[in-house]
């Protein structure tokens, strides 16, 4: 993210800035690590500036991210802790070139501000700083986004969800045809459709729904000969992205539940997480 200095009318703590004498904002030993569906971005936020450092103790600054991917669209402020972090974005909203930029922004109005280090030209000057005020800031931290291949899409090639003749609750699984059916209700497959055509929530989608289905399939074919299951083309990608993931169907310790979550890439961890952040709850980033 660019920011612009002279938008500032208060000493800023930032690079090659001349406001403070000492101290920084950087993010040490970052890094964009891609899997499916999502982006894992770690990183330690380190302030080094005691005075900046004490209000954030205090609860009078507040330390974050600006993460930004002009490409896709996508600028969102992200709070983060002093110290490690890792935060989790959906694949789908970043591509490209993306910059991650740390900042400390005041939570109240800051009336005097008078931080160690200042340079001697604010001397004698009555300083003032707004909420939200950004009293700090480091150089950006990028990565190229790069999807990799998406399992739950290539396993979507092989799974149906479809609408059940009766209305009901539950759901039902059918495995005798080339693909998997997921059979629901008149009522939940309009609601499905809907919330698939969205585009948002997938990580939820798989695992309120995926996972499940997976799971009662894999517990079917669990010491069934694989030769007796060959005629059926959902079987031979759903072998092959086992042995991708290392948990081999015809193992004889195949674990149905282990093996569904390492194929759609721990999906409860995911739309936890993505369930959190839409719904702004504390805790998320």
């Amino acid at each position: 993210m660019e920011i612009k200095t002279r938008s500032f009318p208060y000493p800023v703590l930032g690079p090659n800035l001349d406001d403070f004498t000492d101290g920084f904002v950087r993010l040490a030993g970052a890094s964009g690590e891609v899997a499916p569906e999502r982006y894992s971005i770690r990183f330690t936020f380190e302030l080094s500036h005691p005075s900046i450092a004490n209000l954030v103790n205090a609860g009078d600054a507040s330390p974050a991210v600006v993460v930004e991917c002009r490409q896709n669209f996508y600028r969102r402020r992200h709070k983060v802790d002093l110290g490690l972090n890792e935060m989790v974005i959906a694949a789908d909203e970043l591509h490209g070139l993306v910059q991650v930029t740390p900042l400390v922004s005041a939570a109240r109005d800051l009336a005097p501000y008078r931080p160690d280090s200042l340079n001697p030209d604010y001397d004698g000057v009555q300083i003032c700083v707004p909420r939200h005020g950004i009293l700090a800031y480091g150089p950006n931290f990028e990565f190229i986004a790069e999807p990799k291949s998406d399992r739950l899409r290539k396993i979507s090639s092989i799974m149906r969800v479809i609408q059940a003749a009766e209305s009901g609750k539950g759901m039902t699984v059918n495995i005798g045809g080339p693909r998997i059916h997921i059979e629901v209700s008149p009522d939940q497959f309009r609601l499905y459709r809907s919330i698939a055509a969205s585009r948002q929530g997938p990580a939820i989608l798989s695992a309120m729904l995926v996972l499940p289905a997976l799971v009662d399939v894999f517990h079917r074919v669990k010491g069934i000969d694989p030769e007796e299951l060959e005629d059926f083309r959902w079987f031979q990608v759903v072998r092959a992205r086992l042995r991708e993931v290392s948990q081999p169907v015809d193992a004889p310790g195949f674990d149905p539940m282990k093996a569904a979550q390492a194929l759609l890439d721990s999906p409860f961890a995911r739309g936890i997480t993505e369930l959190v952040e839409r719904l702004d709850l504390e805790g998320g980033n």
